[in-house]
């Protein structure tokens, strides 16, 4: 798979379009889910791709989380939920910004 990797080398298979929108993330995972940990967190794209999207939340994701992207719809109460795998992070200091590929 061609992907960006945190080392900043450019890897992407599909071109990237700059887009600030929010969106919603959520751990992949039942054990998490069970935790106390919150249902959702609050993050914010950078560009979005075919394949994935740069994003920037509050939130330290590690690399290989898997993550439920929420993508709100204005003037609607929908969400289109994609799968995404964490592939890069960088930190910039209180926010950190990521990297996703997604896998459905």
């Amino acid at each position: 798979m061609n992907l960006l990797k945190g080392d900043g080398n450019e890897k992407r298979l599909h071109p990237r379009r700059i887009q600030a929108k929010p969106v919603y993330l959520q751990y992949d995972s039942s054990a998490v889910r069970q935790s106390n940990r919150r249902a959702f967190y609050k993050g914010r794209t950078v560009d979005v791709s075919p394949g994935g999207i740069g994003l920037i939340a509050h939130r330290d994701l590690q690399i290989r989380d898997l993550m439920r992207v929420q993508f709100p719809t204005p003037g609607l109460e929908l969400t289109f939920p994609v799968l995404a795998e964490v592939v890069w992070r960088k930190t910039d200091n209180l926010n950190f910004r990521y990297g996703l590929h997604f896998l459905t």
